[in-house]
């Protein structure tokens, strides 16, 4: 109704008609930030909300920049929405993005745009934005990790989005925006998931020990910003290392195999494509790596020793 009532205004009214579709603006921007949350919350439902996401963002940036190009309007604030909605409208899709490479593309041009909205901001407005910026930097890293094969830069991506997720914290936590325990969340997180694959690798359980107290401390992060979906993704997490453990010690090959349906079932669960192939990447692949390194190693002991039976001391 308001869209059509807009249609009907005198363009030269001043100030109802600009903010008649400033409100527009923002309503298309609150119903963009909506669909997006349903889109994380139902896993199997994801594309049609995502999509609806991206176009409501779009149509926010650019109703804030008719409003921006009207006469005798001249609001700072209003440049920052355009670009700013703009790059929201593209990120939102990296949410279910499977190919990486598009992703990152994706996100790079995500980053553009709110790196061209801190030009019109004051100095509150730039320290959320760079909050916005360090957290889609670190989705970015999280990408480049899922399409490195070496771990040791798997490892040294995740710690930078680790890095980017603590500086997004602190910039949010300035302006009192409970984003901060979201990514301080997703700090534990992620921190959590580089230890539990070096304890399974290394067979190290302080480091084991060391990834449940990370996804403890990400729990009481959500918890405080009471974000019910970050709190699903730590029981997430907690069922997928419990089954990679079973996988671990089982010596049958057989329930090892039916283990792997089990796990994908569960990450599917998760909502971002990125995150799923991280938890995959660093606890069912590394599980898999570990028994296939047993299995060679058990048949090396066991050649050793047919080949020292036949020797004559």
């Amino acid at each position: 109704y308001l869209e059509e009532s807009i249609k009907l205004m005198n363009k030269e009214a001043r100030p109802d008609y600009p903010n008649a579709l400033n409100w527009l603006a923002l309503c298309y921007h609150k119903l963009g930030t909506q669909k997006k949350r349903e889109a994380k919350v139902d896993r199997e439902n994801q594309d049609e909300p995502i999509k609806t996401s991206s176009i409501f963002f779009s149509r926010a940036s650019e109703l804030y920049r008719d409003v921006a190009s009207l006469p005798r309007v001249d609001l700072p604030s209003l440049k920052i929405y355009v670009h700013l909605d703009k790059g929201l409208s593209l990120s939102v899709m990296n949410v279910t993005e499977e190919n990486d490479k598009n992703a990152l593309k994706i996100l790079d041009s995500a980053l553009l745009e709110f790196r061209k909205a801190l030009e019109f901001a004051d100095e509150k407005e730039k320290i959320k934005l760079q909050g916005v910026i360090s957290d889609h930097e670190a989705k970015r890293f999280i990408r480049l990790a899922a399409i490195e094969k070496n771990p040791d830069k798997q490892n040294q991506m995740l710690d930078k989005a680790i890095e980017a997720l603590l500086n997004a914290a602190s910039d949010f936590e300035k302006i009192g925006d409970s984003c901060s325990s979201t990514c301080q969340g997703c700090s534990h997180l992620f921190q959590g998931l580089k230890l539990y694959r070096k304890g399974i690798r290394e067979k190290n359980n302080k480091a084991l020990f060391d990834s449940a107290y990370e996804l403890s401390e990400a729990r009481k992060c959500y918890e405080k910003a009471e974000n019910e979906l970050g709190k699903d993704t730590v029981e997430v997490l907690s069922r997928s290392f419990k089954l990679v453990e079973e996988q671990i010690k089982s010596k049958d090959q057989i329930i090892v195999m039916k283990i792997a349906p089990e796990f994908i079932e569960i990450i599917e669960e998760l909502s971002a494509v990125g995150l799923r192939k991280m938890v995959k990447m660093y606890t069912f692949d590394e599980g898999m790596n570990v028994k296939k390194e047993e299995s060679s190693e058990d048949k090396r002991t066991v050649h050793i020793e047919k080949v020292q039976g036949n020797v004559i001391y």
